[in-house]
């Protein structure tokens, strides 16, 4: 009779290598979650963005750069702040909020009226 800790020992690494590649891959082309300072940094810095997607329901902000993509959550009403940190950059790195680089602020379903910006509601 064969042992059937055996099988049982490779089904378990299995699942854990196949765990450990999936947060390699995501690691690798997914966003690097980092402290708010951290994205505020960045909005307010030199460094050219290439796309910055603001979901205020999930309250996340995620930015794309020529070297990183970060995403970082926030608690509060700071969507108008990104806004104008984002629409007061300098020429060289121009987006405005009608810009393909910028998506306005969404409601998602569970957020209430007054949670959403007045431009989704």
């Amino acid at each position: 009779m064969k042992n059937p800790m055996g099988w049982l020992t490779w089904i378990v690494l299995v699942i854990l290598l196949g765990s450990l590649a999936m947060q390699l891959v995501s690691g690798m082309f997914g966003f690097k979650d980092v402290l708010m300072n951290q994205v505020m940094s960045v909005l307010q810095g030199d460094e050219k963005l290439k796309q910055v997607v603001i979901a205020d329901g999930e309250q996340t902000i995620q930015i794309t750069t020529e070297g990183q993509r970060i995403q970082s959550n926030w608690v509060g009403r700071q969507v108008d702040t990104f806004i104008e940190i984002l629409q007061q950059r300098p020429p060289q790195a121009p987006l405005t909020s009608g810009s393909p680089g910028i998506r306005r602020p969404t409601c998602s379903p569970r957020s209430s009226t007054r949670d959403c910006p007045s431009c989704c509601c």
